[in-house]
């Protein structure tokens, strides 16, 4: 049949404030469960999708100029700085919804009484203990932020062998699996194998990126770690592509080499188990 009712779409209401707060988070690579979404909801009655997006758009540029994670707070400033259209233009707001009224059908229902059920439920939860200060780039990698989180665990740290990372990083993401990276100008040179998809494709972009850097190291540096890839090793580099796999040990820091990256700057992924 036709579709000949009207529909009036009113500002957002609190689980739909909810959830456009977490898709514009999402977005933009950040992990909603990490933020008081729900305080920003009770707070911003009478805001619109765009000021929502707003508000978390002006909490990540206010996080990046004073160069910290995007935090609970940046969001509470940028929504106190904002003000919505229903307070400038709450007349008008005001008369199209009195319009409505008797015009229109609803398309969402009114909330109230089970954000009111809920309000009462959070007051009569106990408080959380606050939790230790944490590493930045645990943060990051907390927040869904991995490239940068690998980028500031390498500001911290000399170096970092791939079994080194691959574990501190396993918390945040699957990095074991049936793939490892090997130099693009020569295939059969591995740097390692044993990872994860996502965790092979995130150095790779780094290291194209130069953000990141592979330094070669010895042997010995994986031995005292219990690791290793099952080839013959490769003490170093020449000119000639090798006849059969060998394994070239290497580790990331974020510098580069000594008179550049030659070969290392470009690396492929590769199947080859661990």
């Amino acid at each position: 049949g036709r579709f000949d009712e009207l529909f009036f779409v009113d500002l957002p209401n609190y689980h739909e404030r909810m959830h456009i707060l977490g898709i514009h988070l999402g977005k933009r690579g950040w992990k909603a469960d990490k933020y008081d979404l729900d305080a920003i909801a009770n707070k911003t009655e009478g805001y619109s999708g765009a000021e929502l997006e707003q508000i978390v758009s002006a909490g990540m540029i206010d996080a990046y100029g004073q160069g910290r994670v995007l935090a609970q707070e940046d969001l509470d400033r940028a929504r106190d700085q904002l003000v919505p259209l229903s307070i400038t233009m709450e007349e008008k707001v005001f008369q199209l919804r009195e319009w409505a009224n008797t015009r229109c059908r609803r398309a969402t229902s009114d909330s109230r009484v089970t954000k009111m059920i809920e309000e009462e439920q959070r007051e009569a939860s106990f408080l959380e203990e606050e939790e230790p200060v944490k590493e930045q780039w645990v943060e990051l990698a907390e927040h869904g932020q991995l490239n940068a989180a690998v980028v500031e665990y390498l500001r911290r740290r000399e170096d970092a062998p791939f079994p080194t990372l691959q574990e501190d990083f396993g918390p945040f993401l699957e990095t074991t699996g049936e793939q490892g990276l090997a130099l693009r100008a020569d295939p059969n040179v591995v740097l390692w194998s044993g990872m994860s998809q996502p965790l092979a494709e995130l150095l790779s972009s780094l290291i194209s990126q130069r953000r990141i850097y592979l330094h070669k190291t010895s042997a010995e540096t994986y031995k005292a770690l219990g690791k290793g890839v099952k080839l013959p090793v490769l003490e170093g580099l020449d000119e000639q592509k090798q006849p059969r796999p060998v394994w070239m040990p290497a580790s990331f820091r974020l510098l580069p080499p000594e008179g550049g990256s030659g070969r290392f700057a470009r690396v492929a992924r590769i199947k080859l188990s661990h």
